[in-house]
């Protein structure tokens, strides 16, 4: 076993999990247990559903959303800054050919 793991208890929808954990990974450990445990709570209250299975299904789909969102986001937005950069080079490129044929031989 790794030395550097510790176990920690999170708090997910009143229950209580001890997981264990690198040493240095605990404090994100802990936001995605607040965060896992929002979220799991929003469905609670939208939904009224009480399974813990179909909460934590409900939940693994809306964040499997939000990832497939965020990838498409990333993508396009790399899509247009490679656009972007290609336009600003073209541009440089120009400008600096314009200029050397105008200097004086």
């Amino acid at each position: 076993m790794n030395e550097s793991n510790q176990t920690t208890s999170i708090h997910i929808l009143n229950k209580t999990y001890h997981v264990k954990c690198p040493k240095e990974q605990m404090y994100a450990l802990r936001q995605a247990a607040l965060y896992l445990d929002e979220k799991m709570r929003e469905i609670v209250d939208t939904t009224h559903l009480r399974g813990q299975e179909h909460i934590a299904i409900m939940v693994a789909l809306n964040l499997a959303h939000e990832i497939l969102s965020l990838h498409s986001k990333e993508e396009q937005f790399q899509t247009n800054l490679a656009h972007r950069l290609q336009t600003l080079h073209k541009k440089v490129t120009d400008s600096l050919s314009t200029n050397l044929e105008e200097l004086p031989l």
